[in-house]
């Protein structure tokens, strides 16, 4: 009999620009959880600037899906979403996001809604500025374009606004510009093609910041292998992400086996032999491991000399890499599973 898989992959997060405030109210009628002391003041601020904005396309805020692996406790899940937004900004405290955690089929997935504005903990004075560059009419008074002949051009953008008497024109703010912790990091909109590499550049920077979350929860509970890097480098090359991301998924589903096996372990009596017993085939069995991530290789039988490789520094095709991290996942997994049924499974 072997341990119930855990069905996780890190492949699924969904990013989408909420437009409509009603999806937001229709979140919170039902259970849901806040990094606000109060959730709900904080709520009716955020949605209450936007909608005395005028601006054609509002967007609110924004909804991600996660898949997050199945058999963690709510203590670890509510970790999760922590470190997340931890990783997103070190600001993530006065990030204002609500979560729920849902079963969809046989997955697990966190909903959040994060707001790209932070509410200012005092009312701040702030000059007014123009927002974009002004010309007007030197014969009608009239604003024009910058292409009229006869314009001239009144202010730029980002020039303080003043009175009829030349001071500065002040006002009181109190939720602060938007914050793009979810958007394109690189480039104004292009053409389609553009935007699909920026947004697919965005989804594989989110799934690294999951990796480096679920990570660190999953290393508080006891032994766990090492991620191939936990520090996710924009500078990086395309396909260097690619591998690390890859490479630590793999990782991830091991160590979440090996944390469930440590918990399971400690919490009940092991089968026909000594607790010491037990323990020392498991350090045995982690620190083999070991050894396959250090040395980045490793033999599918002892009978044959041919190693499988799965160093990122090597020329492997992206599917050689993924079919030997899968082929090291299994041997993991059956490690795993003899241990767990010689010691642990119930006769």
């Amino acid at each position: 009999m072997s341990t119930t898989n855990l069905e996780f992959n890190g492949q699924f997060i969904q990013r989408l620009d909420i437009h409509e405030r009603c999806i937001i109210t229709d979140f919170i009628k039902e259970k849901f959880y806040s990094n606000m002391i109060n959730p709900q003041k904080a709520i009716n601020t955020l949605l209450a600037y936007e909608d005395y904005r005028n601006h054609k396309n509002k967007i609110y805020a924004v909804s991600l899906r996660i898949m997050i692996p199945i058999g963690l406790t709510k203590s670890q899940e509510h970790e999760i979403v922590k470190n997340f937004m931890l990783k997103v900004s070190l600001n993530y405290k006065v990030i204002c996001y609500l979560y729920k955690f849902i079963t969809k089929g046989n997955g697990r997935y966190i909903d959040v809604i994060a707001f790209d504005r932070h509410i200012y903990e005092k009312p701040e004075e702030k000059e007014q500025c123009y927002k974009r560059d002004m010309y007007i009419n030197k014969n009608t008074g009239r604003t024009t374009k910058a292409n009229d002949p006869d314009a001239i051009h009144r202010c730029k953008k980002g020039d303080v606004k003043k009175d009829k008497k030349g001071q500065p024109i002040k006002v009181i703010v109190t939720v602060s510009n938007k914050k793009r912790y979810f958007n394109y990091r690189d480039g104004k909109d292009g053409n389609s093609d553009e935007r699909k590499k920026r947004f697919t550049s965005l989804i594989d920077y989110l799934k690294g910041l999951l990796i480096q979350a679920l990570s660190r929860v999953i290393q508080t509970m006891q032994l766990t292998l090492r991620l191939k890097s936990k520090q996710y480098d924009r500078t990086y090359s395309k396909n260097k992400r690619i591998k690390i991301l890859n490479y630590n998924q793999r990782i991830n589903l091991i160590n979440l086996k090996l944390a469930r096996m440590q918990d399971t372990f400690y919490r009940r009596k092991v089968l026909g032999s000594s607790h010491d017993e037990a323990l020392r085939d498991f350090n045995q069995m982690f620190y083999s491991l070991v050894r396959i991530t250090q040395n980045e290789e490793f033999k599918i039988s002892r009978k044959k000399d041919y190693k499988v490789c799965i160093s990122l520094t090597k020329h492997l095709s992206f599917k050689q890499l993924n079919d030997n991290l899968d082929l090291f996942v299994k041997i993991a997994d059956r490690k795993i599973d003899d241990w767990h049924e010689k010691y642990l499974v119930i006769e």
